[in-house]
């Protein structure tokens, strides 16, 4: 070997080394995890500005296992499927209901929790469903229940299902007291943290289903098997998690 070709078989070795040191020594980005920050007690934006709930409490969790960053996003219910779908986020939590619908388009965890639904109105209106008639009735657009509500109401005279984009819990609310709404369909949790929360309100169960929520990943992805693998391992931190969030009859 000449000098020439040695030092050339050197400065390859050299810069082979360094390539491997250097991807060894790389971080992995963050996972992007999508929700909707829009719906308490599983993902919502705190009193000082930051997302909190159980949802968000779960994927901390995930991403401590996993050894992975999070870049939390916020995003319309309707749109969290669609943009995993596009890997524009890599995950999506946001008490996403578990349906052959939606396995078809994406992957789901195991479920996290399972949960009823019911409306929340004024304490002052009548619980009995038939007397929704000639009135109106909001409803979260792309969730499971704007379905399921349009079909199991559909003999209700005169009910108008108001199917609504993203929207504020206060917004809701406000709506409600005005008499522009009846009544608000949230899955039982939900309705239950906001009934407890605010004066003059009422939760009336709603028999539409019982159905499980999933992390959603994409298709095929490998964050669906990481993801399964940390919810096994963190499996005690997860209930002792619901026990914060929820009461002992929801776990």
């Amino acid at each position: 070997m000449t000098i020439s070709s040695f030092r050339s078989f050197c400065s390859a070795v050299c810069c082979a080394i360094c390539l491997f040191f250097s991807a060894c020594g790389k971080k992995e980005p963050p996972l992007v995890v999508l929700t909707t920050g829009t719906n308490p007690p599983f993902s919502f934006v705190d009193q000082h500005g930051n997302l909190s709930g159980f949802d968000i409490g779960l994927i901390q969790l995930i991403s401590e296992t996993i050894g992975r960053q999070i870049d939390l996003k916020t995003v319309p219910f309707d749109d969290l499927i669609k943009k995993v779908q596009a890997k524009e986020g890599d995950i999506a939590i946001a008490a996403i209901s578990i349906t052959e619908d939606r396995k078809r388009l994406v992957d789901f965890s195991a479920p996290y929790h399972e949960g009823g639904f019911a409306l929340i109105m004024l304490e002052t209106t009548s619980s009995d469903l038939k007397d929704l008639s000639d009135k109106s009735l909001g409803v979260g657009e792309g969730t499971w229940q704007e379905g399921a509500v349009k079909a199991s109401l559909i003999n209700i005279p005169n009910l108008l299902v108001r199917s609504v984009g993203p929207i504020k819990m206060d917004d809701i609310v406000a709506k409600i007291r005005s008499g522009e709404w009846a009544a608000y369909v949230l899955d039982a949790d939900s309705a239950k943290h906001v009934v407890d929360r605010t004066q003059g309100l009422k939760l009336v169960p709603l028999d539409i289903g019982v159905l499980g929520m999933g992390i959603v990943t994409g298709k095929g992805s490998h964050h669906t098997q990481l993801v399964a693998d940390a919810m096994v391992k963190r499996n005690d931190d997860i209930v002792a998690l619901k026990g914060k969030w929820f009461s002992a009859a929801s776990n």
